[in-house]
């Protein structure tokens, strides 16, 4: 059985970085565990970075990333947070029954988003139950643990009350229900870190939070060998789960061992996973031969003339490039939607 763990850059990295990081220990795991791990870049691009229209398509691999902004007035305001949580979300549950994760791992900035995701549920409109706690299902199916590495607890940040302290402990109910590594630089903010392993339940009786500790920032052989026995140990709780829902199951018990349904499961999700890509196949040949039409107005700055730029064309070309679009004359949307969202809300001009 193969387990999967996606794993989140630290602020200023990559993706490539953390690869090369993580290199000997993920090509150990994949040999001898079947322990994949999969890395994946933050959506938001330092400003800084080198110019993006000079760079190759492996450069912008490799660009300064960021998973969130902090506000400049506020710090506590993180710009960005939600659209890399949706680009996760996305991957998350790209494959999420043929091909799914397990857990998660995260370095610094990574660490401290990773550390949400078993926090996050969402509505279920199509449930029929009066209950609306049951209404909310988790937006991470299927996360088993997480690996938080100089991670820190986002929710603490401005907290100056009782009430909100509170409301804090409420939302780390689903965390303390999954298995966790704490990692905490003693050379860093340690304290930081210490809040969010406490936040997981760290220190209780009954706790799922491990801790441990490094000395540095570089992820050296020392911490790569604690990062692996914790993998390997949340894999074979993983298998042994499985086994025992198996072997509890009235329509296995008796005619098939558990380990017989186990290489059927994974016989499943290889069939699923091929059904998948095939299917992608045909929807891609599908859209290049009949390429939709927009459906949406695109709004841009219009930098020659210093204001702002609102198109309808309709068409199959790259919009924003096209002469069409400076020529298309307007958009059907109203104009008041060029106006900033906190001066639409304000005026009640768009429904909230």
């Amino acid at each position: 059985m193969k387990i999967r763990v996606l794993c989140l850059h630290d602020e200023s990295s990559s993706a490539v970085r953390l690869i090369n990081e993580l290199k000997q220990l993920g090509e150990r795991l994949h040999h001898k565990n079947k322990i994949e791990l999969s890395f994946v870049n933050s959506p938001h691009i330092l400003p800084q970075t080198s110019d993006l229209d000079e760079a190759n398509e492996i450069d912008k691999d490799d660009l300064d990333r960021v998973w969130y902004y902090s506000g400049k007035d506020d710090a506590m305001k993180k710009i960005g947070l939600d659209a890399s949580i949706l680009h996760l979300r996305q991957i998350w549950s790209h494959s999420l029954y043929s091909n799914p994760f397990h857990g998660v791992l995260g370095i610094g900035q990574g660490a401290t988003v990773a550390a949400l995701l078993p926090l996050l549920r969402y509505e279920d409109l199509l449930s029929n139950d009066d209950n609306e706690q049951n209404n909310t299902k988790l937006m991470f199916e299927g996360l088993r643990f997480g690996i938080f590495i100089n991670g820190k607890d986002i929710l603490s940040e401005g907290q100056n009350t009782t009430k909100e302290t509170d409301e804090a402990e409420r939302e780390f109910v689903d965390a303390c229900q999954i298995s966790s590594l704490h990692i905490f630089n003693t050379s860093g903010n340690e304290s930081e870190s210490r809040k969010l392993y406490k936040r997981y339940g760290g220190d209780s009786a009954d706790s799922n939070a491990e801790q441990s500790f490094t000395s540095g920032s570089r992820i050296d052989a020392k911490l790569m060998n604690i990062l692996g026995k914790f993998l390997v140990k949340q894999k074979n709780s993983i298998v042994a789960t499985t086994k025992t829902t198996f072997t509890n199951d009235k329509d296995i018990e008796g005619s098939k061992h558990a380990n017989d349904a186990l290489v059927e499961l994974e016989k499943t999700k290889m069939e699923l996973a091929r059904i998948e890509e095939k299917a992608l196949e045909v929807v891609s040949e599908e859209i290049r031969k009949n390429p939709p039409k927009a459906l949406m107005a695109m709004i841009m700055p219009d930098g020659k003339r210093g204001g702002t730029l609102v198109g309808g064309y309709v068409g199959d070309r790259d919009a924003f490039r096209s002469e069409e679009f400076v020529q298309s004359g307007g958009a059907p949307c109203p104009e008041e939607f060029k106006l900033p969202t906190q001066d639409r809300v304000e005026n009640n001009q768009i429904n909230q």
